[in-house]
This record gives C-alpha cells, sequence and structure tokens, in this order.
C-alpha cells in the first residue's frame, strides 16, 4: 500500500468538506494508519497495526515526499496475482480480464465504483496498494471497476503494476503528483514528461491520468512548491502543455481528469474541453450529515460542472466512523443514480489521513460499501 496524501483545509467548507484532513478542507492524505477495531461484518484479512505517531508529526511536505517517492514509484504486485477471467461486462468476480478497448468507455447507465486501498499505510509494511487489492476485494466482495495509484511527477507506474491493476478487470486511476509549473513551461521537465506518456502508452489499455489534482487548495502543501495555486494562467499554460506533449506522443489510450478540489473557485483553472476528458472533484463527509452528506458536498460543484457535457469523477471521498460511513455510503448509493446521471466514477480513499484521519471502511460502514459494489448500477 501506499503512503501519501496531503491535508487539504477547506475554510469555506470547515464545517464540511469533500477532502479529508484536519479542522478544514485538505484532500491530501497520508497513509500514517491507526488501529481499526475487527468489524463485525465483512471482515478484511489484511495487516492491522497500530498507526506511527512520530509518521504523522512529520511535516505535510515531508510526508507527502515520503509518501511518493517510497511507496508509489516502485509498485509491486501481489506475488500471485489474478488470472482467472470474468464474464464479459461482469466486475462480480474477484478478478477479470480488463478493458481492452483503447480508450476509457464512458458507462450509459451505471458508473465505475473504485478505490484507493492503503489502510496498511502507516505500519510502516512494504506493502503497496497494489499488493492489498486483493485483499480489499474480499472484503467488499468483488473486484471494483477502478483503482487509484499514486506516483512522483518523474516515475511512472510500471507496466507491470498497470497490468495487475487491468487483471482485476479494472482501469487504472493514476494521480500523478507535479512538478514546478514554470519547469514545465519553459520545456525543462520535457524528458521526463515524454518518458511519463511512453510509460502509460506502453501499456496498451486505457487509463486516467489525474494530473497535479487540488491546484485549488491552499492548503495542500505540495501547492507551495509546484506554484499552481493563485497562479491559474501558469497552471492551465502547464497543463496543456503535458496534454500536448501526450497527444504528439501518441497515447491515446491516457484519457485526462482535471480534479480540483470542491470548493466553488476552480473555473479559472480550467484547460478548456479540448483539454479535458474527465471532470474530478475530490471532498470528503467531515461533519457526519448522514445519508443528506453528499448533495450537500457535491451540488454546487455539479450544477457548474454538469453543463460542460463531460463525464465526472470524485477522485477522492470518504467518512470517518463506521455509522458515518455507513450512511454515508447509504445516501451515495440512493442519490446517485437518480440526482447526478453525469457522475460516472466514484472513488472511495480507503486509507489514513495526514492528521490522522481514520477514512478505513470498517464494521457497518465496510458492509455499506459491499452493498453498493452489488448493486448493479455501480458496476460500469
Amino acid at each position: 500500500m501506499l503512503a501519501k496524501r496531503l491535508a487539504l483545509v477547506f475554510l469555506s467548507f470547515a464545517f464540511l468538506t469533500f477532502v479529508p484532513s484536519s479542522g478544514a478542507t485538505t484532500t491530501s492524505q497520508s497513509s500514517k494508519r491507526v488501529t481499526v477495531s475487527a468489524p463485525t461484518t465483512h471482515s478484511r484479512p489484511k495487516f492491522r497495526a497500530t498507526g506511527n505517531s512520530a509518521g504523522r508529526a512529520m511535516g505535510i511536505q515531508n510526508i507527502i515526499t515520503h509518501n511518493i517517492m517510497t511507496h508509489v514509484v516502485e509498485p509491486r504486485i501481489p506475488t500471485t496475482p489474478p488470472t482467472s477471467a470474468a464474464p464479459a461486462g461482469s466486475k462480480q468476480s474477484l478478478s477479470g480480464g480488463g478493458d481492452t478497448s483503447p480508450t476509457a468507455k464512458v458507462p450509459a447507465t451505471s458508473i465505475y465504483l473504485g478505490a484507493w486501498v492503503d489502510p496498511d499505510s502507516a505500519t510502516g509494511r512494504s506493502a503497496t496498494e497494489i499488493q492489498q487489492i486483493p485483499a480489499f476485494n474480499q472484503s467488499v466482495g468483488r473486484a471494483l471497476g477502478m483503482y487509484n495509484v499514486y506516483t512522483s511527477f518523474s516515475n511512472p507506474p510500471t507496466t507491470t503494476a498497470l497490468a495487475t491493476i487491468a487483471s482485476y478487470g479494472a482501469i487504472p486511476l493514476v494521480s500523478w503528483a507535479c512538478t514546478n509549473l514554470n519547469s514545465i513551461v519553459s520545456g525543462a521537465e520535457d524528458s521526463h514528461i515524454q518518458a511519463y506518456a511512453n510509460a502509460l502508452k506502453a501499456f496498451g489499455r486505457p487509463v486516467l491520468l489525474r494530473f497535479y489534482w487540488e491546484m485549488n487548495n491552499a492548503y495542500a502543501s505540495f501547492n507551495s512548491a509546484c506554484g499552481g495555486y493563485g497562479n491559474p494562467t501558469l497552471y492551465v499554460a502547464a497543463w496543456q502543455h503535458v496534454w500536448n506533449a501526450f497527444r504528439a506522443d501518441g497515447a491515446t489510450n491516457v484519457a485526462f481528469v482535471w480534479n480540483p478540489s470542491v470548493t466553488p473557485d476552480a473555473s479559472a483553472y480550467y484547460p478548456g474541453n479540448s483539454y479535458v476528458d474527465w471532470i474530478g472533484a475530490d471532498g470528503y463527509d467531515r461533519s457526519n450529515l448522514g445519508t443528506s452528506a453528499f448533495p450537500t458536498l457535491i451540488n454546487a460543484f455539479y450544477s457548474e460542472w454538469a453543463p460542460h457535457n463531460k463525464p465526472i469523477l470524485v477522485g477522492e471521498t470518504g467518512a470517518m466512523t463506521a455509522s458515518q460511513q455507513q450512511q454515508y455510503i447509504a445516501g451515495m448509493e440512493a442519490d446517485l443514480p437518480t440526482m447526478y446521471p453525469d457522475i460516472k466514477a466514484i472513488i472511495y480513499w480507503d486509507a489514513v489521513g495526514a492528521s490522522g484521519d481514520n477514512w478505513v471502511l470498517q464494521g457497518s460502514g465496510l458492509a455499506a460499501f459491499a452493498s453498493m459494489a452489488a448493486d448493479p448500477y455501480f458496476q460500469g
């Protein structure tokens, strides 16, 4: 599993945010985890250990650097990757064949349900997110349609890691960390960009690429180094530079996901419809509003961005405590099919945040997620 993620704090959403962090809104989380009592239903066959409080005390920037460079750079694969193929179009089994079409399909009457799986990242174990997927699949009853992985700017995921995700019948969602945007625009990073494009192109199957997420989040610590926050003109120029490089390289299997925080201040950072394939949003239920939490979080964002006629992806979301998770997920399962037809993927953040906030699915929350996974609407 991976240790990663930054803390984003929404001042305007201090009481409720689509982001995991302490206090206000932050979407980047560290993967330091705490002890989670065994659930009474849907037990999870994975490591359980007490989180490293010293690790949680690391500065956010150090957490980001540690998580990205230590865990994401070289994803490891299970010693026995799945080999059995699911029936065509089915994701009910614990493994599958993967989408072999050149680009990710946008489901017409369903959505992709996915996760970033890293509940054990605070234990100091060497297991990566890729290695934790089989146990996660077992705990929720099937393989999901999408799995998130994080990488540093200069280290693309290996073809083997991406193929392992595809072997579960899933599409990789690759969260690509930023670097200094001036160096991108100047061309100084072109060799790294081309290497990254070549790596994803070599995979040859659909990939969703979430480059420099949460650029509008003042509290995401990577923003100070990358320079996007408060400088939308530079951000857009860098995004378009990267997009053009991928197209010039022929990496047509890569769909670009523009993914701000859910706060209503992202429009200046939008690169334009021609440079975006999917629109994403990050946010978390921090105020325990029960089944109404998801509409409270997403309605304004959805109203603003659905008219762009792009599929919408919730790139990170979660809730804390089993009972809060149960209500939050039950609300999503009820509302997504009827209220948000343009949301085509939702990714649960199954890990512990930088501040120690525990978003790991547990107890009745895990059971609710398993119920949603069994719902045909969430089997895109």
